[in-house]
């Protein structure tokens, strides 16, 4: 890690180096002609001052002709001024023609290594060789200590000197670099090493080569601060001890970084403040997770409380400038991080609660929510402070670093802190939306927090229903605080939707801590239509968001509904009932009124929702009917059969007609596409039910009655639901769909009657017995009847489908006698069975002739 500090400053200085020679360059162009200027200005006064020169005769400009108008009445005459003969005072000085700009001189590359390039790689290893120098007489113990020291700082004086009358050249500034590296080195070693001199003296002196360092480099550029203050960064690498103490060496990054802060800031040097916020993190790092935690002392937190207060203060006058910003965001997200780490491997090693780690990092969090509220600008950095508590409770919980009472009461006191702090943030300023919704946010994640890491034993459930209760109270007090501030403006709208959703939310877990787990979506629904009737009583559209946020929470609990009910329910369909088919009238409410607000995309978002939650439940409630005494994920698991596979189908055929027939007098394209998607749904089910595994060949048994069975439910009730998607359609609009819904009905019509007649012969189980020949004509005597009956209907309706439908069948009839009764039914059967067909085909020609196609007709 030293060599890669060492290589990254060699470089950092080349480039710098580099840079500050294109504006020493830049600038004695721009004195040169500042020069010339000024020359040109004093030699005006002593010309002759320029005559105005005689005006040359030009053609007269044409004259216009405007047309006569009628003369008004003489105005007053106004008098003239005559132009003043004087002729117009020349300037004072004329600037002088620019003359062509020079390109800058070449620089080739022999020069960059022979007269720059060796300078600093002779100045480096000339630094690194006093460092080494001192290690060796260190380990063969050629001098004493103090001699040692006492060499060293001659050194460095002198190269000090030596750089100072070199300054302007590049010598001067390595020269500087290497003596300031050399001081660091000594006083490091007087302090850290040997103990020569005292931690108080140490520190003073530490300052004041600091403080000298600025100095130089404010007169000899930024490789000075760049080599010199880097260097004492790498220097306690270099100069280690077997016993390290983490009061000198922390003082010692901290006054370095302050340093380094103030530099950056003062010269714009901001790659510095870059480079000191990196190496004082990295020593942080090293501290916390290299070989040196086994030492670790509780001076890393105040340090990491120091390195951030530094970076926010150094660069606060740094305004909005993009790169300080960004300075001040990653300084906070890497301190707190690691003070999280800090707080959970203290609490670790401690075997339980330490107060002054925990005070480190709340005192960090609420800095951070200080400063957001200072600058506005920068509120983001508010939700850090207060995640980093969180953070560091549920991590330390999770490790059994605390004891549930501990981090109930830390959750509380981190909790009410962050609340207040960010409350009064609110109260003054432009992001008060912000800080309302951060002060709502700490109270209820802290008070979950809190709730998650007590066992059940500590508090009762109306102990903690209370507590969310407390905190409906507080949020309701603060949104009619910021009501009275509110007045006539819409300045307090994000505040006082902040508190309106706090105060919803808090009443929504007070009635799920109140109540079983599985009833908290419910609950939960149930403020979705007093926030949206908040909202347009308060003229808030900001707490429509609030409600869908509601919405969102309410989804996720009916996903995890089904795996907290306990077994074995004993009223699982009454439960299914209330938990999730109060969810669905919400959404219907919500939906509505949305739609009165104006707010249509968010309407149909609940609409889609109600949908969608209309089926599940559908699907649980004949789950539950059809498997009674099983807990609700032991009848998920079971298998679907043919009367369960009919009622899903119209259940959901259902509601996509009902979503369907809600567009037609509210057009929206999205519910419209989900209610095709639940017919599709409803298709595949009822397939699988009735030629699955377990289908309606093998294992169901439909009844014993003819016509009044099973069938019914298993193949009637999906044809009617078909038929009512197909109608809805058809009434708004969407042709196409409602052909191919109106097809799938007619096939469900042609299975109902073929099971019919089936059930007529073999029974019960229709997979049962073989077939005769009697079974075999009624199949062709009932397709017969089924064709006349749609083309009844179509002459009726004047549907087209209908009697293509009728023509169909007919030709299916024609198919199946001329290619199956032919040659499997015998004597009196085959007779009957082509006598029908002609009976029944001349009568359906005479019905076309009559009805559909009459004489003297076209088309």
């Amino acid at each position: 890690m030293p060599l890669a500090l060492l290589v990254t400053a060699i470089i950092l200085a080349l480039q710098a180096r580099a840079q500050s020679e294109e504006l020493r360059r830049a600038v004695g162009e721009l004195r040169h002609r500042l020069d010339r200027l000024e020359s040109s200005r004093r030699a005006e006064p002593s010309a002759p001052a320029p005559t105005a020169a005689p005006t040359p005769a030009s053609e007269p400009a044409p004259v216009r002709v405007l047309p006569v108008v009628a003369a008004p009445a003489a105005p007053a005459p106004v008098a003239t001024h005559a132009p003043d003969p004087t002729p117009p005072r020349a300037p004072e000085f004329a600037p002088a023609p620019a003359a062509p700009r020079a390109d800058p001189p070449q620089i080739s590359l022999e020069e960059r290594v022979g007269s720059r390039l060796y300078v600093w790689i002779g100045a480096i290893a000339f630094a690194c060789g006093g460092v080494l120098l001192v290690k060796y007489s260190i380990d063969r113990n050629l001098l004493s200590p103090t001699v040692r020291v006492a060499l060293g700082v001659l050194l460095g004086i002198a190269l000090l000197a030596l750089g100072e009358r070199w300054r302007g050249r590049n010598l001067g500034a390595a020269v500087s670099a290497a003596g300031v590296c050399d001081l660091f080195a000594c006083l490091l070693a007087s302090v850290h090493l040997y103990g020569l001199i005292g931690p108080v003296t140490g520190f003073a002196l530490m300052i004041a080569l600091t403080a000298l360092a600025i100095w130089l480099s404010l007169r000899q550029g930024p490789a000075v601060a760049l080599l010199g203050l880097a260097g004492g960064f790498i220097t306690p690498a270099l100069l280690g001890s077997q016993e390290p103490r983490a009061l000198p060496l922390l003082a010692w990054c901290l006054v370095l970084q302050g340093a380094l802060l103030f530099l950056a800031r003062a010269r714009r040097w901001e790659w510095i403040g870059w480079l000191s916020v990196g190496a004082a993190l990295a020593w942080s790092a090293v501290w916390l997770f290299g070989p040196l935690e086994a030492a670790r002392s509780p001076w890393l937190g105040p340090y990491l409380l120091g390195s951030l207060a530094l970076t926010f203060a150094t660069a606060r006058g740094a305004g909005g400038d993009g790169g300080w910003t960004a300075l001040r965001a990653v300084t906070a997200f890497a301190v707190l991080p690691l003070l999280v780490l800090l707080v959970r491997g203290g609490a670790l090693s401690a075997g339980g609660f330490s107060a002054i780690d925990w005070t480190y990092l709340g005192c960090a969090s609420l800095g951070l929510i200080v400063f957001a509220r200072m600058r506005e600008s920068e509120h983001a950095l508010a939700w850090l402070g207060l995640a980093a508590p969180l953070a560091a409770l549920a991590s330390a919980h999770h490790g059994g670093a605390l004891s549930p009472a501990h981090g109930a009461w830390l959750a509380v006191a981190f909790g009410v802190a962050t609340a207040l702090c960010a409350y009064v943030g609110a109260s003054r300023g432009r992001n008060e939306g912000a800080f309302a919704a951060l002060a709502v946010c700490a109270l209820l994640g802290h008070l979950l927090l809190a709730w998650w890491e007590l066992p059940e034993a500590e508090w009762t459930e109306f102990a903690w229903a209370l507590a969310a209760f407390a905190i409906a109270v507080a949020c309701a007090a603060a949104a009619a605080a910021s009501l009275r501030r509110r007045g006539a403006s819409d300045r307090h709208a994000g505040a006082l939707a902040a508190y309106c959703a706090g105060a919803s939310a808090a009443v929504a877990l007070a009635l799920g801590f109140a109540l079983r787990r599985e009833w908290i979506a419910a609950a939960v629904a149930l403020e979705i239509p007093c926030v949206l009737a908040l909202s347009a009583r308060l003229r808030v559209p900001a707490l429509r968001r609030v409600a869908l946020a509601l919405l969102v929470a309410c989804a996720a609990q009916l996903a995890r509904a089904p795996f907290l009910v306990e077994p074995p329910h004993e009223h699982l369909s009454g439960w299914l009932l209330f938990g999730y088919g109060v969810p669905v009238c919400v959404a219907v409410i919500a939906a509505r009124q949305l739609v009165r607000a104006g707010s249509a995309d968010l309407a149909e978002v609940f609409a889609c929702a109600a949908l969608v939650a209309a089926c599940v439940l559908a699907c649980f409630e004949v789950r539950a009917l059809f498997h009674p005494g099983l807990e609700l994920m032991q009848c998920l698991d079971a298998g679907i059969g043919a009367r369960e596979s009919g009622l899903w189908a119209a259940a959901w055929l259902a509601a996509a007609a009902a979503a369907v027939r809600v567009t037609q007098v509210w057009p929206r394209s999205v519910l419209r596409v989900l209610a095709l998607v639940a017919c599709a749904g409803a298709l595949l089910v009822n397939l699988i039910g009735l030629y699955g595994r377990g289908s309606l060949w093998t294992h169901e048994r439909v009844g014993e009655w003819p016509i009044f069975n099973a069938l019914l439910v298993i193949v009637g009730l999906p044809l009617a639901g078909w038929c009512a998607v197909a109608f809805a359609l058809r009434a708004c609009g969407w042709r196409i769909a409602s052909a191919l819904a109106s097809v799938v009905a007619l096939g469900f019509g042609f299975m109902l009657v073929t099971f019919e007649v089936r059930q007529g012969f073999r029974g019960t189980l229709l997979g049962s017995g073989a077939g005769t020949a009697a079974e075999t004509y009624a199949y062709s005597a009932a397709w017969l009847a089924y064709g006349a009956v749609l083309l009844g209907l179509g002459i009726r309706t004047r549907s087209a489908l209908l009697r293509w439908a009728s023509l169909v069948v007919m030709l299916v009839v024609i198919a199946k006698v001329f290619l199956y009764d032919l040659s499997e039914l015998r004597d009196l059967w085959r007779v009957a069975s082509f006598l029908g067909l002609g009976v029944c085909a001349i009568a359906i020609g005479w019905v076309y002739q009559r009805f559909v196609f009459p004489r003297g007709s076209r088309g």
